[in-house]
């Protein structure tokens, strides 16, 4: 009883055809990918994100990220798929930038997270390849 008429077969078609010509990339998903602070300096809204290259990574990636506060108490982390915290470093005041050593990372997916007083401000998905 598959009649071009049914419900179902019409629903379907619908979602296949907003569906054509669509790659899906894994990468879509939301996992924690990369966010974004927006700041309005002279009442223009842009958007400033946390970066992270190359990806993926060997032996160092380096990071940058939207200026902090200078009160702010912010910490770069790496934490892998499971869980596990790798890498706990201090952000100094109007740090912007960073190189971190990946060498002792096994090869992997990690999330880097910039968070302040215990807030996670941005984060981003990469890679360890070797």
């Amino acid at each position: 009883m598959a009649e071009s008429t049914s419900p179902v077969r019409g629903y379907a078609r619908g979602i296949l055809g907003l569906l054509k010509d669509r790659r899906f990339y894994p990468d879509e998903l939301d996992f924690g990918g990369e966010r974004s602070m927006p700041t309005t300096p002279g009442n223009v809204a842009q958007s400033i994100t946390l970066r992270v290259f190359p990806v993926p990574a060997s032996t160092t990636l380096s990071v940058s990220w939207p200026p902090l506060p200078a009160e702010s108490e912010a910490r770069l982390l790496v934490y892998d798929i499971y869980g596990q915290q790798w890498v706990r470093e201090q952000i100094a005041p109007f740090e912007n930038q960073r190189t971190l050593e990946t060498a002792h990372l096994p090869v992997g997916v990690y999330f880097l997270v910039v968070s302040d007083k215990g807030k996670t401000l941005h984060q981003i998905k990469f890679s360890i390849q070797r």
